[in-house]
């Protein structure tokens, strides 16, 4: 995920997981990822665990989150704004979350 379009745009989360066909007829896919943030407006290790149906439109929901998005809840809009034919598509992303933010927790040697 970048800031924005063209070269000067700024890598801000990377996602993972995966994406399966979840009918037997159609194109209906299921997906669960997570958005890992990378960017230096957040904390490190910051994410946000999503699910949710189709890929180039619609919502996903935000089922969790961690680091600075401790418990988040929310939602996802999404909409492909341009389809590039050998590279991928180019989506829109706008992402609502309430969360609680939480005092690092410190581990300890025993």
């Amino acid at each position: 995920m970048y800031d924005g379009l063209g070269p000067d745009a700024k890598l801000v989360a990377r996602a993972q997981g995966m994406c399966m066909q979840a009918a037997a007829k159609g194109q209906s896919w299921y997906n669960t990822l997570n958005l890992l943030f990378e960017d230096a407006r957040y904390k490190k290790d910051s994410t946000l665990q999503v699910m949710g149906t189709e890929v180039l439109w619609g919502d996903w929901a935000i089922v969790g989150g961690t680091g600075e998005f401790t418990l988040a809840e929310g939602v996802i809009y999404k909409r492909k704004v341009q389809g590039i034919k050998d590279t991928g598509d180019i989506m829109e992303v706008d992402i609502h979350a309430f969360y609680t933010p939480l005092p690092e927790h410190k581990w300890t040697a025993n």
